[in-house]
């Protein structure tokens, strides 16, 4: 039963991760877009 809890939770973290990855990449190419078209 912890290892099932520990497992969700990891999977959990692991997903918010990647989320925050993706807006981090996004926010960045959003950055050197800005600076090409200026």
């Amino acid at each position: 039963m912890r290892e099932k809890e520990n497992g969700v939770s990891e999977n959990e973290l692991q997903h918010k991760n990647n989320k925050l990855n993706d807006i981090y990449f996004y926010f960045n190419n959003f950055e050197l877009i800005m600076k090409e078209s200026s």
